[in-house]
């Protein structure tokens, strides 16, 4: 008997739990495991146990990229790979890739692309739920070579927009199109 699922809003956390019985040799089988893939790698562990015996295993994957502004601690990177730049925009997950996102400089990697294939990298949509990071397009297109390591550049405006509802000393709006000034005591 045998029960798995997956959890986390991006699935990227896996489990299971297995059971059997041997009637004949009156012996059992036990065994529970998890997998999460995150942005910085992939974990593993399980614990197995019988009537006679208990293992706990337990596996790490992931890859390092080192480029021009740093390194970039990733899932497992494969032959070809994207290195992703949000510049200052934290936390924002890739579309097509489970538990990735960019780290707190804005920065990930896009793993296991096509060689001279057109290959979409695209940020989730769910960014505009981060109101401090605007994004001029959330999807862009690499063809990479062979063994190529290629940079998937997103311009990334961070800050907060703002709208101000301002009135008279009356409390009549202002008229469309009017011109304000502050007059300041001292600099601007």
């Amino acid at each position: 008997v045998g029960l798995s699922g997956n959890a986390l809003d991006a699935h990227n956390l896996s489990w299971n739990v297995q059971q059997s019985y041997d009637a004949d040799n009156e012996d059992y089988n036990n065994s529970a495991g998890v997998g999460y893939d995150g942005t910085y790698g992939s974990v593993n562990p399980s614990y197995d146990y019988t009537q006679d015996n208990q293992r706990l295993n337990y596996g790490m994957k992931g890859g390092i990229l080192a480029h021009s502004d740093g390194i970039t601690f990733s899932q497992e990177l494969g032959e070809t790979v994207a290195l992703v730049k949000a510049p200052g925009a934290s936390g924002l997950a890739l579309e097509n890739g489970t538990g990735k996102a960019t780290d707190w400089r804005g920065y990930t990697v896009q793993t296991q692309l096509n060689a001279y294939d057109e290959n979409r990298v695209e940020i989730d949509s769910d960014y505009f739920a981060k109101a401090n990071v605007e994004i001029d397009n959330s999807i862009l297109s690499v063809i990479p070579t062979r063994g190529a390591v290629v940079r998937a550049e997103f311009v990334t405006h961070v800050g907060y927009r703002v709208l101000f509802n301002v009135r008279q000393k009356s409390g009549k709006p202002v008229p469309f199109g009017a011109m304000a000034s502050a007059d300041l005591p001292h600099g601007s």
